[in-house]
């Protein structure tokens, strides 16, 4: 079972890896349509470049390797979004290097837009699964407290009948009479503070 809020960081990790390629296409295809200075046109294309590797390393390694870290499995829709982005991006990148001018022709046409379903279906299963995580982890929390609650009441109904039995052995029964109304005060106070916590705990 995952850790949830890892799992919120690949989440955040992941977008801030992949997101700025989305940039980079809208870069290129503002490159192709003459709208950069020429002196900035080489440059742009470079960081374009590089920001689609970055995502392509996040998509292609840095992602899939987290989740197995995390003992979490892909969704099968949300590993078929992935590698279509792959290797979306990896003609896409190849293309750049070698014709510039294509490949910001086709930018965000064929590149950008496997990019944003992927995130969008990322975001998606992952909150879904941290949703789950906390569910699960709030149920489990519940069922300590039941059980807690349940020795509170047996301890309780055992200090009643120590009470009773002091009572009826009378002068030599007195101390742990006291003893045990001590036990059946503490006992109560432990349900009450058990019942606090399952009400906090509902609430939530």
């Amino acid at each position: 079972m995952g850790d949830y809020p890892q799992l919120m960081l690949l989440k955040n990790d992941t977008f801030m890896a992949v997101g700025p390629s989305r940039i980079a296409c809208c870069s290129l295809a503002l490159s192709a349509a003459g709208k950069v200075p020429d002196s900035l046109v080489s440059c742009q294309r470079k960081l374009s470049l590089e920001r689609l590797e970055t995502a392509l390393e996040a998509l292609e390694t840095d992602f899939p390797a987290r989740l197995a870290k995390l003992e979490e499995v892909e969704p099968a829709d949300l590993k078929d979004r992935r590698h279509t982005a792959i290797s979306t991006l990896k003609g896409f990148i190849a293309l750049g290097e070698k014709d510039a001018s294509r490949a910001a022709e086709v930018a965000l046409r064929d590149v950008e837009p496997p990019i944003t379903t992927f995130l969008a279906d990322m975001v998606a299963a992952l909150d879904a699964r941290y949703l789950a995580e906390r569910q699960d982890a709030k149920e489990d929390a519940m069922k300590a407290v039941k059980a807690a609650d349940g020795v509170g009441r047996t301890i309780h109904m055992i200090a009643i009948n120590a009470s009773i039995e002091a009572a009826r052995a009378g002068d030599s029964g007195r101390g742990f009479k006291v003893i045990a109304e001590e036990v059946k005060n503490l006992a109560g106070q432990t349900q009450s503070l058990l019942a606090r916590v399952s009400a906090a705990m509902r609430s939530y």
